[in-house]
């Protein structure tokens, strides 16, 4: 599969997840005025991934 393809499913699925997980969105927003939107979605993304590598 092609990485541009795995970057945005994992953008997308982070940009539904800000919406509806609590945890997720406490830590997008924390960390969202230092980074900005589009770079804390990215870091929100990696983390969605490392929780689901890792359960």
């Amino acid at each position: 599969m092609d990485n541009k393809i795995v970057r945005t499913t994992l953008v997308q699925a982070a940009l539904r997840a800000v919406k509806y997980n609590e945890y997720l969105r406490n830590f997008y927003l924390k960390l969202k005025n230092k980074k900005g939107s589009g770079k804390t979605i990215i870091v929100v993304a990696r983390k969605k991934l490392e929780i689901i590598t890792v359960d």
